[in-house]
């Protein structure tokens, strides 16, 4: 968790070693980490496929 917060992080943007270990601490509570990543899941699988917007009407 922490790897991933510091290279994700900006220049200038870095967390400090509280901030690491609060999200170190979150991540171990029940379900948290599968609930985390589940926004980036739908999105990856969502982008082969066809919306209602692109499809044609009539």
């Amino acid at each position: 968790m922490g790897r991933y917060l510091t290279e994700w992080s900006g220049p200038g943007h870095q967390p400090d070693e509280k901030t690491l270990l609060t999200y170190r601490q979150a991540m171990l509570l029940p379900n948290t980490r599968h609930c985390s990543i589940e926004p980036f899941r739908w999105l990856m699988r969502s982008m082969g496929r066809p919306t209602a917007s692109s499809t044609p009407v009539g």
